[in-house]
């Protein structure tokens, strides 16, 4: 009997928690896409990020990413050539409110130049985790503008929110 409580209750929980994308980021360098993705519980609060990487409709990964690494030096967005080409941070940050998030990119790898906008994470009027500009438009999409010389990928030239 014990066993079966236990296991209605674990059923329970986990059919209350949910993943919410709310971002899409393409590029202008290759094939791949991600999806920025939150995991929330039955009363919306954020357990975790996820960002998945695709190759065309094909999930080829999975990165997990605990909300504490958001205010522990920011999450890694994207890594290329080794270097952190895009990073999110935030000075504070609530799980059951959101926070105002620092999106930092790399323009040029050589000099580690880099550049940052701000957006924020936060409820809709409707209660929907959403992203949101500084201007308080929706934000659902991100486009990388890559930055190259001689052909080679340095940087990032530019990152534009939709």
């Amino acid at each position: 009997m014990k066993l079966l409580l236990m296991l209605a209750l674990i059923f329970n929980i986990s059919a209350f928690a949910k993943e919410i994308k709310i971002l899409d980021v393409y590029n202008n360098y290759d094939s791949e896409t991600n999806e920025f993705l939150i995991d929330v519980d039955q009363d919306l609060v954020i357990k975790k990020f996820h960002k998945d990487t695709y190759s065309g409709s094909n999930l080829i990964e999975r990165e997990s990413f605990e909300v504490s690494k958001v205010l522990e030096g920011g999450l890694v967005l994207e890594r290329r050539q080794g270097l952190e080409a895009i990073k999110l941070y935030a000075k504070e940050f609530s799980v059951q409110n959101g926070a105002k998030l620092e999106v930092q990119y790399l323009i040029n790898g050589a000099t580690g130049r880099r550049n940052s906008l701000h957006i924020k994470l936060e409820k809709d009027y409707t209660g929907n985790w959403m992203l949101f500009s500084e201007a308080q438009e929706e934000i659902s999409q991100m486009n990388v503008i890559v930055n190259r010389q001689f052909g080679m990928l340095i940087g990032i030239r530019e990152i534009i929110f939709n």
